[in-house]
């Protein structure tokens, strides 16, 4: 129906406030195999997928954290809320 839907995924490395990034996170993180966020308990390691797109002025972001859903789940499912919308 004319709306574009876009698809970003990738791998979060949340960590602690005042955590210390190894030279093995330094070379994850500059070779863009893992991003970065702070404020987790203890380190973790999470797979983040979102679908996002715009439709009569609204963005829409759907997003799953290490869900078992594949990419083209997620747009049959952004697919299905459009139609209904």
């Amino acid at each position: 129906g004319g709306v574009e839907v876009m698809y970003d995924s990738y791998i979060n490395k949340v960590v602690p406030v005042g955590y210390e990034l190894t030279a093995e996170d330094m070379a994850a993180r500059d070779s863009g195999e893992l991003v970065f966020s702070y404020g987790a308990e203890y380190p973790e390691i999470v797979h983040v997928q979102s679908v996002f797109w715009e439709m009569d002025g609204i963005k829409y972001f759907m997003t799953q954290l290490d869900g078992a859903l594949t990419e083209e789940e997620l747009f049959t499912m952004a697919g299905e809320l459009i139609a209904g919308g």
